[in-house]
């Protein structure tokens, strides 16, 4: 009973019980100012207070039950479902060699990119325009993410990108957050009884092209970070994400931020690309940039590959790879210091205690919240991951025998990833 207690008192920010109290302390002053008597009726008081009281428990006690369903109301779990709507689309397999079972993932790979040279065609005038139907239940489709932080800011839109002989072209525009809060990470959100973005605008069984796309369609990326010594680090996520909450992620997952991105001009580079790339490694994982290896052509990262999560609507995502001159234990370390540091800062924005991070003071209330997108790193050696005994599957990955929840784009990334590996593996021993 006590510890139900305790878990109750959580759910109680610490802003809402100062609020409270403030509001005890006046009414007491007024009573006893006044006389209780001539102010109020004691049954009538008595009822005013406790349903007041339920009311505010009731809120906070909904709001932690619809957390911890919020994703599948925003985003359908049925990752069947999805490959059979999407039949006339070829999507990442993976063949489990302990089952020898080929498993079949919702995510579409737009290309290889290892071995090809990416550029970009950006036009910042090019704006993308929420659909009206979506205008009229904006208000209906942002309170979705209730339980999530999230904060709006602009974003790079793929409004086209195709492979040339060795060369991807991406052709960019622009976007807001909110506008993919409302498309792509609410795509299965009903807003009246079989009525949700993906029965509006991506019903199947094709998948509408980037340029087609009547969706926000920023670009993001996943990434992962090897050690000096071979291990991979992968996030557990928090509960307050936007989505993916409470599962495995990749080493660093983010949106395509454009104060890293673009340049002078308030243009999207190829510079622009990889330098955003690693400052997110950087804000994440507290990995500075000297420490990360040029892995290709003088470059700090490895784009591998570009793809399109069905689970979003088709949102176009690219998988980077990275290594770091930094053992395991000691990217670990550094990591909860500098978290600790940064945790203390924004509960005392006087304290003197030094950050490493010296941009992190200059970031907004939003950002700082939500720097990191979990408290905790697991690792696996690339013996793990390339293991025969490892399973993959859509919504979780089986590693050591121990079974780790993931979504989609984080369990075909590590196919990707498993792809790539091998095929250095082979051109290595050839």
């Amino acid at each position: 009973m006590k510890k139900k207690f305790k878990k109750l008192l959580v759910i109680i920010t610490k802003r809402n019980r100062l609020e409270l109290i403030f509001y005890f302390i006046i009414v007491v002053i007024l009573l006893f100012y006044f006389g209780f008597e001539k102010i109020i009726d004691i049954t009538t008081f008595s009822t005013v207070v406790i349903v007041t009281t339920l009311s505010f428990l009731i809120g906070k006690i909904g709001n932690r039950l619809y957390n911890r369903v919020e994703d599948t109301v925003k985003l359908t779990d049925d990752y069947d479902g999805l490959v059979k709507r999407y039949s006339a689309e070829t999507m990442i397999t993976h063949q489990n060699g302990d089952t020898n079972e080929a498993v079949v993932f919702p995510v579409i790979k737009t290309a290889d990119l290892y071995d090809k040279t990416v550029t970009i065609c950006d036009d910042p005038e090019h704006e993308y325009q929420l659909p009206q139907l979506v205008v009229a239940c904006f208000a209906e489709l942002i309170d979705a993410h209730k339980t999530s932080e999230i904060y709006n800011n602009p974003n790079i839109r793929v409004d086209k990108w195709f492979s040339q002989g060795n060369n991807f072209a991406i052709q960019t525009g622009r976007t807001t957050y909110f506008n993919s809060m409302v498309t792509n990470r609410a795509m299965d959100y009903a807003i009246r009884k079989n009525l949700t973005i993906r029965e509006l605008f991506e019903c199947g069984p094709f998948l509408c092209l980037p340029e087609q796309s009547k969706l926000s369609n920023h670009l993001g990326f996943n990434g992962f970070v090897e050690s000096s010594d071979g291990y991979i680090v992968f996030i557990v996520r928090g509960r307050n994400v936007s989505i993916a909450k409470n599962t495995i992620g990749t080493s660093v997952g983010a949106s395509l931020k454009v104060k890293y991105a673009l340049d002078d001009n308030r243009k999207l580079s190829e510079k622009g690309l990889y330098n955003s790339m690693v400052r997110e490694i950087y804000d994440e994982l507290s990995i500075a940039a000297e420490d990360c290896i040029n892995v290709y052509e003088d470059k700090k990262v490895n784009i591998i590959s570009a793809y399109r999560d069905l689970v979003e609507g088709g949102k176009p995502q690219l998988l980077f790879y990275a290594k770091t001159k930094t053992p395991k234990k000691e990217i670990e370390k550094h990591f909860f210091e500098i978290k600790i540091r940064n945790s203390k800062y924004l509960k005392d924005k006087n304290s003197s205690m030094p950050l490493d991070f010296e941009a992190y003071k200059l970031k907004s209330p939003q950002e700082q919240k939500m720097l990191y997108d979990g408290d905790r790193m697991i690792w696996f050696s690339k013996d793990d991951l390339l293991s025969d005994q490892t399973e993959i599957y859509p919504d979780k990955m089986i590693v050591n025998d121990k079974k780790y929840d993931m979504v989609p784009s984080a369990s075909a990334s590590v196919v990707m990833l498993i792809d790539w590996l091998k095929k250095e593996q082979y051109d290595k021993g050839n």
